[in-house]
């Protein structure tokens, strides 16, 4: 079994090639241990998915690096079920894979594993402007009380205003 020293190393050379191949991709990685307990890594690119022989290269240039002698670990790479999009605007597929406790737990044996994720310098989504009347134009709403008669209105605006105060008080008591 190989340790996470030369996992590390493995993927270093990895990503020095891809900054040199595709200057100014931007990247997110984060790795997982398969239920063989092999090391796998999940790669986030800022790189449009359909650029020309980015799967191939990628595929190759990895089993250069990490598995040479195996003509299925190429396969595997080369499968296009292993080179699928991912918009980096939104957190709904990253965070699928941070949450998948399982495959977070180091295999008994594995060591040196260090760091579970990491990304490249200058990775940072451009920033959105949401207005709070378009917040409450789509997500505030008028009850009534059935006892009463009382209109209730939930107004999102205000709902997101006081949990982003309690979060901001919350984080103050940490200082």
């Amino acid at each position: 079994m190989t340790d996470g020293r030369t996992v590390k190393k493995h993927w270093n050379s990895f990503l020095n090639w891809l900054r040199r191949e595709y200057r100014g991709c931007h990247y997110l990685w984060i790795i997982e241990f398969q239920a063989r307990g092999v090391p796998h890594f999940h790669l986030f690119l800022t790189l449009p998915h359909d650029t020309p022989g980015l799967h191939k290269n990628m595929a190759h240039k990895w089993h250069e690096i990490a598995e040479q002698e195996s003509p299925s670990h190429l396969r595997f790479h080369l499968h296009h079920s292993n080179f699928i999009p991912w918009d980096m605007g939104t957190a709904g597929y990253l965070c699928k894979y941070l949450d998948k406790e399982h495959q977070k737990s180091v295999p008994e044996g594995f060591t040196g594993v260090g760091r579970f994720w990491g990304n490249s310098r200058g990775l940072v989504p451009d920033a959105i402007l949401v207005e709070m009347d378009d917040i409450d134009a789509a997500f505030s709403y008028e009850t009534i009380d059935v006892d009463t008669g009382e209109v209730q209105e939930f107004r999102a605006s205000e709902y997101v205003t006081r949990q982003l105060c309690r979060h901001h008080e919350k984080s103050l008591l940490f200082l």
